[in-house]
């Protein structure tokens, strides 16, 4: 009999029991609702500081005179955000079936698939770790870890790395074939991607390069940012304008921040002890066998007795 994690409608049902039983209760619907009310009446009142006139005796006008003009786009924009988005995203969440303020899965349904994830990479992670602590491995050479990397605790990601030949029958049935580098051309060449007209366009997920993780959205922003205050600093210092210098830093700081922070939470393991992430790749097979085995006895048949009991 194969695992329940390799059936689609066991999947489903330990799913469908992982969301049930994390489904906030009543008290904090309400609480949902009535802030989404508060934040679109605050919103919309804030959005209209900006359009008074500041000579106007009442409220709104008087606050535009003692905000002053300078933050009138801010508040414009803060305003706005508040009383379009979200503020109805509260109140459309507090009605939803979900009922989760962030959409993310919750802790046990990412728990599950990462259990289910190592299981279905253990080989290919066992191989990678293999590679690369011996240095006569036929596949050492072929895993690329800079000394860096050990030091900050960059991340491990042994998929990038390695991969299994596919051998497809004429019947188009498809037989994984024995790990290789995504590198070489056994991977490369049973691992094609064609267009509808069968024609070659690429590989299924290519060898991936350690350092292509730097090159993201945010750090882009903050190099540039980074760049940009090393100019102006230099240009604020000469000037002798310590302010000028400061309203600079202020103002590229954030971006330079983020960015550092983003790279190290996304890419290190850095922060998993203060998140509670576990490392599931270094979990024998048992032992995530195991866990996922607690995981349906403890939802799935807490569910079904649930419902059994529940009143028709």
């Amino acid at each position: 009999m194969e695992p329940y994690w390799e059936d689609l409608e066991l999947e489903a049902k330990l799913i469908d029991a992982l969301i049930s039983q994390s489904k906030p209760g009543r008290m904090y619907r309400i609480f949902l609702g009535v802030s989404g009310t508060l934040l679109f009446i605050t919103g919309l009142l804030i959005w209209n500081i900006p359009l008074n006139s500041p000579d106007d005796p009442r409220l709104l006008g008087s606050l535009n005179a003692a905000i002053g003009a300078e933050w009138d786009w801010f508040l414009f924009s803060l305003g706005l955000f508040l009383n379009l988005i979200v503020g109805p995203y509260f109140a459309l969440i507090s009605l939803s079936q979900r009922g989760r303020l962030i959409p993310l899965h919750p802790k046990e349904v990412r728990e599950y698939y990462g259990l289910k994830n190592s299981i279905k990479n253990k080989e290919i992670h066992d191989h990678y770790w293999a590679a690369l602590k011996d240095p006569t491995h036929e596949h050492h050479n072929d895993v690329i870890r800079y000394k860096w990397m050990d030091k900050i605790q960059w991340k491990h990601r042994p998929n990038d790395f390695f991969g299994r030949m596919i051998y497809t029958k004429l019947s188009g049935e498809e037989l994984e074939g024995p790990i290789v580098p995504k590198t070489s051309p056994g991977y490369l060449n049973t691992n094609v991607i064609y267009d509808e007209n069968n024609n070659p366009i690429g590989t299924d997920s290519p060898f991936t390069h350690p350092t292509r993780y730097l090159f993201t959205i945010p750090n882009l922003l903050a190099a540039i940012s980074l760049a940009s205050l090393s100019y102006l600093s230099t240009l604020a210092i000469l000037s002798g304008d310590l302010y000028a210098f400061l309203d600079v830093f202020k103002q590229l700081a954030t971006a330079i921040v983020f960015g550092a922070v983003y790279t190290l939470w996304r890419n290190t393991h850095l922060f998993d002890s203060v998140l509670g992430k576990e490392n599931y790749e270094l979990m024998s097979v048992e032992v995530l066998e195991g866990r996922l085995i607690l995981l349906q006895k403890k939802y799935v048949i807490g569910l079904e007795i649930e419902r059994d009991n529940a009143p028709n």
